[in-house]
């Protein structure tokens, strides 16, 4: 048994260096504060959601990755770090009111800036009425996209392509959609203020 710890311990070691030069990589970006004080409801995303994702941020020569485990249902949102092997070293869950964030590890998962990505995935998949609070808070106007060809009678969730986010005509979000709700589609995220690049490739997607 204390083989086996010692080697997990081993195998997260490097993610924990790498999340820590993340945290220093966002310093120098001079990273906004995260809008939690309007993130929306788990509910208002408006259907269950359960989705594995690896999770890549760029900044400059920076570039981190950890896969990543989401659900989402009307009562709260949880979304679960893993480490290379498949380790949970971090859970965060949010219901609506109150964020918990906690670590089966004990690793220092302050180095990690969960909240900025909460506030990517909030952009990236909730609907554009649930996001009012958030845009209404910083001033900010919501441009989306659809791909005509796929348009349904559901189009908000099956033909978006793009959203821009933009304050007084000048460009602040930028996502991009590449059939993201299939096994390698992808979500790309550019916030312009930062240069920080957020990309969500999907391994498993179930709604």
């Amino acid at each position: 048994m204390m083989r086996l710890l010692i080697i997990a311990l081993l195998l997260i070691a490097p993610l924990i260096s790498g999340c820590t030069a993340l945290k220093q990589s966002a310093a120098q970006a001079m990273m906004p504060a995260s809008q939690q004080p309007h993130w929306p409801t788990p509910e208002s995303l408006g259907f269950n959601l359960q989705a594995q994702q690896v999770l890549t941020i760029n900044h400059g020569d920076d570039s981190h990755t950890m896969t990543v485990a989401l659900e989402v249902n009307p009562q709260k949102l949880t979304l679960v770090a893993l480490s290379p092997v498949g380790v949970p070293i971090a859970i965060i869950t949010w219901d609506g009111v109150k964020l918990d964030k906690q670590s089966p590890t004990g690793m220092d998962i302050s180095v990690i800036p969960f909240e900025l990505i909460l506030d990517s995935i909030f952009y990236s998949y909730w609907p554009e009425a649930a996001l009012e609070a958030m845009l209404d808070d910083s001033n900010w106007q919501l441009q989306q996209t659809y791909d005509t060809n796929l348009a349904t009678s559901n189009a908000s969730q099956t033909s978006l392509i793009e959203r821009k986010v933009l304050q007084n005509n000048k460009l602040i979000l930028e996502i991009n959609y590449k059939k993201h709700r299939q096994p390698q589609g992808q979500i790309n995220l550019v916030d312009h203020r930062t240069k920080l690049a957020t990309a969500l490739t999907t391994i498993q997607w179930i709604q």
